[in-house]
């Protein structure tokens, strides 16, 4: 994949949206690369996986960063908590899906997002295995591009809950499954920009750049129509249990 520095589909570009595209697209190759071969995996204390490419892919996120001065809080770095002093600070997985890049299932992402004031204001995530770059910046649309081509991205007009599919994960079945911001982060931005909504189950903001890292009471991303329907079953479900 091939992006002129002057060929994203926003009015006002961010720099910081063109460096995290940037990035994403080096670390993907660089994942890719190691895809393709024999790689080795090992286990971080909590007992997840981590990967050769999981570290090649965040070294490479982190020096490019490095070149806007703002922190970074990353799936593979420890926390320092200098970040919480920062106005703009960025949130990075540099190898989201480890488990199926593993098993050679091909769904595996690089996600980049910037926030600003703990909301996040723009988003980069890659998918190596597509060659797919999906980008979003505030008030300025979330798109996709593939083969050369930008397209906008729209969120579902369904607003019926007995018409409505739900997508569920076939690695994260635990009850005790935490949610990381850094896993959320440029799905967010992309969602709002796109017109739907991510809560957690009861409705409320998440918040970014926070003291920490792990997110509670779930994650709820839809349409806005089925998003407020879904909150308001679940607020009777918990009332009525």
């Amino acid at each position: 994949m091939d992006i002129g520095k002057n060929s994203f589909p926003f009015e006002n570009t961010l720099s910081e949206v063109k460096l995290a595209a940037a990035a994403a697209l080096v670390a993907g190759r660089a994942i890719n690369k190691i895809y393709r071969g024999d790689f080795s995996v090992s286990q971080k204390e909590d007992g997840s996986p981590v990967s050769e490419a999981d570290i090649a892919s965040n070294k490479i996120i982190c020096e490019i960063l490095a070149s806007s001065g703002c922190p970074i809080l990353s799936e593979e770095n420890a926390d320092d908590k200098s970040r919480l002093a920062a106005k703009r600070v960025w949130i990075i997985d540099p190898l989201d899906g480890t488990a199926d890049f593993i098993k050679r299932i091909g769904d595996f992402t690089v996600m980049i997002g910037l926030v600003e004031n703990h909301s996040p204001i723009a988003g980069v995530i890659y998918q190596p295995a597509g060659d797919i770059l999906y980008a979003a910046q505030k008030d300025q649309g979330a798109y996709f591009y593939q083969s050369g081509n930008w397209k906008k991205l729209a969120s579902g007009d369904e607003s019926e809950l007995t018409r409505a599919r739900a997508v569920m994960s076939r690695n994260h079945l635990s009850e005790k499954e935490e949610m990381f911001l850094k896993k959320l982060c440029a799905s967010y931005i992309l969602l709002k920009e796109a017109g739907g909504k991510m809560t957690d189950m009861l409705g409320n903001d998440i918040g970014y750049n926070t003291e920490t890292v792990n997110h509670q009471n779930g994650i709820l991303a839809a349409n806005s129509s089925i998003h407020d329907k879904v909150v308001e079953e679940y607020k009777n479900f918990c009332h009525n249990r």
